[in-house]
């Protein structure tokens, strides 16, 4: 129950960093948009899961969660064909790229520290059904 979470939660990472980051792309200014956009939407998410103590705070957290899959998709079709390369100092600065990865991290450890109590482990599964495919691969 608890690995499914944990391949979930990675899965969704991934796949939506690949969603965002589909092919080979622009200017340094727009490829750090989109690192910038990206980041706001991880630190969004783990403002939200890091709130999410019980069931109850997790149902209310719902709508939030949603609005920020919505986000995502959205980023991801305005960012369509870009692949963000981090690596490349030449297209994203070392700055916008260590903001990402902290990013990412915090929303990481935020899922999981949701996901792991065992009180919201089955209920944080069923939410993260009910818009995961937003994350998912086109």
């Amino acid at each position: 129950m608890i690995r499914s979470l944990r391949t979930s939660a990675g899965r969704t990472l991934a796949a939506s960093l690949l969603a965002v980051l589909a092919a080979c792309g622009g200017a340094a200014s727009e490829e750090e948009a989109a690192a910038d956009d990206l980041t706001g939407i991880y630190n969004e998410m783990a403002d939200v899961l890091e709130g999410v103590t019980d069931g109850d705070s997790l149902e209310a957290a719902k709508g939030d969660m949603k609005d920020i899959a919505e986000q995502m998709k959205a980023l991801r079709d305005q960012y369509e064909g870009m692949v963000l390369d981090t690596q490349d100092e030449a297209k994203i600065s070392d700055a916008v790229t260590k903001g990402l990865m902290a990013a990412q991290e915090r929303m990481t450890a935020a899922m999981m520290k949701v996901g792991m109590n065992p009180q919201l482990t089955m209920k944080f599964q069923e939410v993260m059904k009910e818009f995961g495919d937003t994350f998912d691969e086109p």
